[in-house]
C-alpha cells in the first residue's frame, strides 16, 4: 500500500487529486490532506507517507520548504511538486 499526503492551498486542487486518488484499486491510499505548508509537515511527520503530492506556494511554510523538513524526518519520502 503506498501512502499519499495531498498538500495544495487551493480546495479544488485537493478535492480533485483526492477523487482521483482515494478509490484506486493500485494500493494507493490518501493517508492525510493539508492546505498549508506547516499542516502538510505535520500530517507528514504523523503518518509517514511514501509519497507527499505537494504545491510549491502555499501559506505558513511554502511547499519547498515543507518538502526539505519532512526530508529531514522522513528521508526515503518521494514528493510530485504542483505549481500553476
Amino acid at each position: 500500500m503506498l501512502k499519499i499526503v495531498i498538500a495544495d492551498d487551493e480546495l479544488p486542487i485537493r478535492e480533485w487529486l483526492n477523487y482521483c486518488l482515494k478509490d484506486s484499486k493500485d494500493g494507493l491510499k490518501v493517508v492525510g490532506i493539508a492546505s498549508d505548508g506547516l499542516q502538510a509537515y505535520e500530517l507528514a511527520a504523523k503518518e509517514e507517507p511514501d509519497v507527499v503530492i505537494i504545491d510549491i506556494k502555499m501559506p505558513k511554510m511554502d511547499g519547498l520548504t515543507a518538502m526539505k523538513n519532512i526530508k529531514k524526518v522522513l528521508p526515503e519520502t518521494d514528493f510530485i511538486i504542483l505549481t500553476n
